[in-house]
């Protein structure tokens, strides 16, 4: 996304290993790392080969928003779903509530 972060700006939530068939020829298979940041970033330049769009959501947007995806055919990526459906919402919540990272001592 082309935002400067730090290494203190970041910090890995989870990493989750999943499994998820995406056609008769092609699967995921792969250890994905889920990492946090919460920093101010003003502006940003995107590597269009890198990514095709981008949405800012609110938390109490996000279940609409992929709600809306999805009627109209639009693909959410298998792991993305996934942390939908089990993790993200505490970790954004404890971001929020806590002002700090979800695994925080």
């Amino acid at each position: 996304m082309g935002i400067k972060l730090s290494l203190f700006d970041v910090q890995c939530g989870a990493r989750i290993l999943y499994y998820a068939q995406a056609c008769e020829t092609f699967a995921e298979y792969e250890m994905d790392y889920i990492i946090f940041a919460k920093k101010e970033v003003g502006q940003f330049q995107i590597n269009p080969d890198e990514v095709d769009s981008y949405d800012f959501i609110k938390l109490r947007d996000l279940d609409d928003f992929i709600l809306d995806k999805k009627s109209k055919g639009e693909l959410i990526t298998p792991w993305f779903d996934l942390i939908h459906n089990t993790k993200l919402k505490p970790w954004w919540e404890d971001l929020i509530s806590l002002g700090r990272f979800p695994d925080e001592a």
